[in-house]
């Protein structure tokens, strides 16, 4: 990977983003050090930390660019009207089927590190909020007399218990995770909120 002749700060950002995650998918987290990722991106130590103050801010901006992603897929779901379980089940599915594609970079969700800065975290917390927004409006227009917090307490416990089976699954530490094995847990889960959903219930598409 070449070099860019001119760029400004976001465009180098870009590159030294995109040179980070062909050596995570390649070669693992662990090859990326600013040694390695600076010769990668065909850039001096020091312009790579101009860019990235911390080594661990570029693995938050790869989650952060990854999960960005993974919201437009989930939005995709969200342009059908159905019901709020079927709704549900498709959120599952896509959410899941993204996280096999890349499970290197996948694996990045599960990395906690001292050194992130905040405005860092203010990302995360930004695309995580869009995610668990799909789950809350098939939630919400599903369950009968539902105020707002409830729904959002609820769907951020279905995210969470989907998205810690796929980190799971991505860190490669629980071969006996089979996808199928996955699928399973995930039906039960969702089987646990039906009692909750007026079945019949279409929900309109979401404004995204």
């Amino acid at each position: 990977m070449g070099r860019p002749r001119r760029h400004s700060i976001s465009d180098l950002k870009a590159f030294i983003i995109e040179a980070a995650a062909g050596m995570v998918e390649t070669c693992g987290a662990d090859s990326v050090t600013a040694r390695n990722l600076s010769s990668a991106a065909g850039i001096s130590v020091g312009t790579l930390y101009c860019a990235f103050p911390f080594i661990d801010d570029v693995f938050v901006a790869l989650e952060v660019n990854l999960l960005r992603r993974l919201i437009d897929r989930l939005s995709n779901e969200t342009a059908v009207v159905d019901t709020s379980r079927q709704r549900l089940s498709r959120l599952a599915s896509s959410y899941l089927e993204f996280s096999r594609e890349s499970p290197q970079l996948w694996a990045l969700c599960s990395r906690n590190s001292p050194k992130i800065e905040d405005y860092r975290l203010q990302d995360l917390k930004a695309v995580y909020g869009r995610i668990v927004d799909c789950f809350e409006l098939a939630l919400s227009l599903g369950i009968a007399g539902s105020g707002p917090r409830p729904a959002r307490d609820r769907a951020i416990g279905l995210w969470a218990s989907i998205h810690s089976l796929s980190v799971l699954a991505a860190s490669g530490k629980h071969p006996g995770l089979t996808p199928d094995i996955i699928a399973r847990n995930v039906e039960a889960i969702l089987a646990a909120y039906a009692p909750l959903l007026e079945m019949g219930k279409a929900v309109e598409p979401a404004p995204m």
